[in-house]
């Protein structure tokens, strides 16, 4: 009766056991979902500022344009191309004149508007092989990695003058 009474109780002791470690083992099972959870958000995250940051590095950040950086680059590559192929690049430089005075007088937002709609007008004008970028300030370029022919030169710089020729509506003002 005793080896009984004891096999019961090592029954019952080994039950208990069993039921606290599976306990155990579901609440570190949830604790390390919850930290993996953590993790992959702080990834994420770290990925998305990542992503921004080389964005920023390449892109004017008023304008969504590419920058400096990524004009001369381009251009730089356009360059060794065309002496390999012998095929010309074109480059067009831009200049708003006339800008000190619209943020003078009409505020830099205006001007911050006037940027952002020149940037759309060319965006929206210009053919998707060319490189519009913001250089800085009131400047921008358009590169045409290959233009075998002066005419098509000459096509995009007609485009940028078009383009240019509409004043832009910016609060009420009609900038030319």
């Amino acid at each position: 009766a005793g080896a009984l009474a004891y096999r019961i109780r090592l029954a019952q002791i080994r039950r208990r056991y069993a039921i606290r470690l599976e306990e155990r083992v579901a609440e570190r099972t949830r604790e390390l979902a919850a930290i993996n959870d953590r993790l992959t958000l702080e990834v994420l995250r770290r990925q998305q500022a990542d992503a921004k940051t080389k964005y920023l590095a390449y892109h004017d950040a008023l304008t969504g344009l590419g920058n400096r950086v990524t004009f001369r680059e381009a251009a730089h590559e356009a360059l060794t191309t065309a002496r390999v192929t012998k095929i010309p690049i074109a480059v067009f430089f831009i200049d708003l004149d006339g800008f000190k005075g619209v943020n003078d007088t009409l505020g830099h937002s205006v001007g911050d508007a006037l940027l952002k709609a020149l940037a759309t007008r060319l965006r929206d004008r210009l053919p998707e092989t060319l490189l519009i970028a913001r250089l800085g300030g009131d400047e921008f370029g358009v590169l045409l990695p290959k233009c075998p022919e002066v005419e098509d030169a000459i096509s995009v710089a007609n485009d940028i003058i078009e383009a240019m020729v509409e004043p832009f509506l910016i609060d009420n003002h009609a900038l030319a």
